[in-house]
């Protein structure tokens, strides 16, 4: 008995172990993975390709249904042209290893888009000025169904609060020449400003792109704006001198988004004509006037920073007057006021120091001083004994017995030990202007 229960095992194994060795001799057929988009739009194209499969040049490639192989149907991969809405399957095959694969062609709902023209393509026009307008639909849409309506009327408007503007007329709309999906009308703006809806009823996609339909859009038309920009200037440091440069830096704010009005011609390192959109800064004091070009980056913006540096201006001491030129807003309308929040003071002068005075009482000596400046800067002290050399620079007022500083002006009580001293003063102004040194020798008995 025991002897048979061997044998029957040692049969088993060796059945195991030969179905195992059929199995990896296995020769087909295999199913074979298809790479590539389960979905497309009518009218593409696109590539599908196989899995990991050896000698892919010996596959086949067939479809079923509205749409065409480009080029080669034998290798790796193929290329599909579809046509109308419905359902594509693929196969590809080598004769013993298959694969098949669906793809669903579904038309786009049906929807539109609004376009601008590149000369106003910020979409923003000011009273009297007319362009076009583009409509771009989703797909071709059946022409004899699309009405477009007057502005809407409404109060369902997105725009303005919810109250329909209707200061701006929308002429005749057309399709576009060579195009099956894009209409184009004429736009004026009027009076006013607010931002119109165009009403677009009974879209219809054709039936190749699936026949979707929507009964009523409202789009957005070109924004009405008459409203002039307003700019508020501000320089920092608001105070400087001429002695060897002019640096500050000027930030304008603006009430709405600005762009440059103008374009200028320069020659490139190659000597071609190049243009640019530039704006410019014109800063003014006494009889003379220093213009800057800027180079614009072409974005819009409502805050505009310009750091300026000038070496020599000449330019009279007092406020200089900055005006920025050739600034427009997005409709067309032209800077109209500039208001100066911060001004730029350019001082020359060298500070005085005033109200000088030293009080001794026993060890305790008690300082104060202050800047005759309108600027403002700050005022420097430092206490020498009388025997040692005099201080003219203002970077040596950091030495001595007691030294110190103070914003406008300094008062100070030091404790110094008895014997002779000068105490030396000197100022800086905001614009950076150098004071004379002062001194004045006391006694600490």
């Amino acid at each position: 008995m025991r002897k048979l229960t061997k044998h029957l095992i040692i049969c088993l194994l060796v059945a195991f172990v030969v179905a195992c060795s059929d199995d990896d001799d296995f020769s087909g057929p295999y199913r074979v993975n298809i790479d590539g988009s389960p979905s497309v739009a009518p009218y593409s194209k696109a590539t599908y390709s196989l899995g990991d499969v050896n000698n892919p040049g010996e596959f086949t490639w067939t479809l079923a249904g509205s749409a065409d192989i480009v080029g080669a149907t034998k290798g790796s991969s193929i290329e599909v042209s579809f046509k109308e809405v419905g359902t594509v399957v693929l196969t590809v095959t080598n004769g013993v290893e298959t694969g098949t694969f669906a793809i669903a062609v579904a038309g786009p709902d049906a929807g539109v888009e609004v376009k601008f023209s590149k000369e106003h393509k910020y979409g923003v026009l000011k009273e009297g000025v007319s362009d076009t307008i583009f409509f771009e639909f989703a797909s071709p849409i059946m022409k004899d169904s699309v009405m477009f309506s007057t502005l809407n009327e409404e109060d369902t408007t997105d725009f303005n609060e919810g109250e329909p503007f209707l200061n701006a007329t929308l002429g005749d709309v057309q399709l576009l020449p060579k195009s099956e999906k894009v209409y184009f009308g004429i736009f004026t703006a009027g009076s006013g400003n607010g931002t119109p809806e165009i009403l677009i009823r009974k879209i219809v996609n054709t039936e190749e792109y699936g026949g979707a339909r929507v009964d009523t859009v409202y789009v957005r038309g070109y924004e009405v704006d008459n409203i002039e920009p307003i700019a508020h200037l501000s320089f920092s440091p608001g105070y400087v001198s001429d002695i060897d440069s002019v640096s500050s830096k000027l930030t304008a704010e603006f009430t709405e988004e600005i762009k440059p009005a103008g374009i200028k011609k320069e020659k490139d390192k190659d000597g071609n004509d190049v243009e640019y959109p530039y704006i410019l800064v014109e800063l003014t004091s006494g009889v003379n006037t220093l213009r800057v070009d800027t180079l614009w980056q072409g974005a819009t913006v409502k805050t505009y920073e310009k750091q300026l540096s000038f070496y020599k201006t000449g330019l009279a001491d007092g406020e200089i007057e900055a005006e920025l030129l050739n600034i427009e807003d997005l409709g067309g309308n032209k800077l109209d006021q500039q208001i100066t929040d911060m001004p730029l003071m350019l001082d020359n002068t060298k500070p005085t120091i005033n109200a000088t005075a030293v009080s001794v009482a026993g060890t305790v000596v008690r300082v104060s001083a202050a800047i005759g400046d309108v600027s403002g800067g700050t005022i420097y002290y430092a206490i020498l004994p009388s025997d040692q050399p005099a201080i003219s620079k203002i970077g040596d007022f950091g030495s001595g017995v007691a030294n110190g500083s103070g914003m406008i002006s300094v008062e100070e009580s030091v404790s110094i030990a008895t014997g002779d001293y000068v105490i030396y003063y000197i100022a800086q102004d905001s614009a950076g202007n150098i004071s004379d040194v002062t001194s004045e020798a006391f006694t600490v008995n």
